[in-house]
């Protein structure tokens, strides 16, 4: 499914000089697949969210939006947008990130120097998947000290 984003222009401006962040690069949050996402309310019959998430791995927003489908695709309206707290960046830091995340396998083609690859095929089968494990924490590591 599709993921647009829609705001009102007005909200936009008033929160970009309130808060110095844009709903723009609010919206990049949701690239985030460490994100979490907490029901806030329900008003007029709508879900309001509460999404907490970094942008780029470095700057870190909390992003009220409500969501809804339309038409086989996912429509995020964003409200606003701020820095998180201290409070709330220590609840993001001691949740337990993707416990059920799986993110989607791409295939490519990968030039490794020989001795690599006869390293990683030497602790036997899976050898692919443990080369993905030792970049997937490479890449968490990068994200952590980059804070």
């Amino acid at each position: 499914m599709e993921q647009y984003f829609e705001w009102d222009e007005a909200k936009n401006r008033k929160n970009q000089k309130k808060h110095d962040i844009s709903f723009e690069t609010a919206s990049l949050i949701f690239e985030d697949p460490l994100r979490i996402s907490i029901q806030d309310r329900h008003t007029n019959g709508e879900e309001r969210w509460q999404t907490i998430g970094k942008v780029k791995g470095v700057l870190m927003l909390l992003v009220a939006h409500t969501i809804f489908d339309e038409d086989d695709c996912e429509i995020i309206r964003i409200i606003s947008a701020r820095q998180v707290t201290k409070a709330e960046r220590n609840q993001y830091e001691h949740v337990r990130h993707g416990q059920f995340y799986r993110p989607v396998k791409q295939q490519t083609s990968v030039r490794l120097d020989a001795d690599v690859l006869a390293w990683l095929k030497s602790q036997g089968k899976g050898y692919q998947t443990r080369m993905n494990k030792i970049l997937r924490e490479a890449m968490l590591n990068e994200r952590k000290n980059h804070q």
